[in-house]
């Protein structure tokens, strides 16, 4: 079993375990029919874009969810949030810091508090 298998066994689980311990108008069906009387368009619309993503009928260059995760991996492999080679540099600062102060007193500083 591959591992995104694992992931759709593990979510109808709990999906079926979160519908037999909730209260009988908190069931996610019944979450479903409030927020479709409330916003129809929006609610038929995500239910619709969600369902065509999972059969695949959805162009990738089209579908929303595969763009806003193709976005997200780009982002990630830009490190955009998150530059190693900074702390790179705040490494080497810090073991010069070190370096440069007597035996007792970088031991004390990097003693956690």
């Amino acid at each position: 079993m591959r591992n995104s298998d694992r992931a759709w066994v593990t979510l109808a689980g709990w999906v079926a375990a979160y519908d037999l311990i909730a209260a009988d108008d908190e069931q996610l069906t019944n979450a479903a029919r409030r927020h479709f009387r409330s916003r129809p368009i929006a609610t038929a619309s995500m239910i619709l874009v969600t369902a065509l993503h999972l059969v695949g009928g959805i162009p990738p260059w089209c579908d929303p969810i595969s763009l806003t995760f193709a976005a997200y991996r780009r982002m990630l492999r830009r490190q955009l949030w998150h530059r190693p080679e900074a702390d790179q540099r705040n490494g080497l600062r810090l073991r010069r810091l070190f370096a440069s102060l007597p035996r007792e007193s970088a031991v004390a500083a990097s003693a956690p508090v």
